[in-house]
């Protein structure tokens, strides 16, 4: 490895080949967040699991082509993730910041008071799909 890998890196990283979102859930309406890297190097997503000491890989070929891998964290690990990379993220900091707001909400109830939940699913959903999407550098 001629890269040292810390939070900053990890965080150029998600910015570059990272997701973040709120999948939505029917049952109870929780929903789930998810952060995930995709990449085609199953050993460099590999480091990146050691050094975070949490998430899980999954695969997938497309139409029989080249095997894509993905690094995935989900509720609370995400939520770690983000605490960590946030304040080094430039691209993704708008979801970042909607997806902490979004745990809070899981601090004081289970259930998608007023549709608190929703909104917030619905925000970082606009945001990826550029729809409001404003980027400050």
């Amino acid at each position: 490895m001629s890269y040292k890998i810390g939070w900053a890196y990890l965080a150029g990283v998600i910015d570059s080949d990272g997701a973040i979102m709120i999948t939505h859930q029917t049952v109870g309406h929780r929903g789930r967040l998810l952060v995930a890297i995709t990449n085609i190097h199953k050993e460099y997503l590999e480091e990146l699991k050691a050094f975070t000491k949490t998430g899980w890989l999954a695969h997938h070929s497309p139409n029989g082509y080249q095997e894509i891998y993905r690094l995935n964290w989900d509720n609370k690990q995400a939520e770690d993730i983000l605490r960590k990379v946030a304040p080094h993220l430039v691209l993704k900091k708008p979801q970042a910041d909607i997806a902490l707001k979004y745990r809070k909400t899981f601090d004081y109830s289970r259930e998608n008071k007023d549709g608190i939940r929703d909104f917030f699913r619905n925000k970082i959903r606009a945001l990826n799909t550029r729809k409001g999407a404003c980027y400050s550098l």
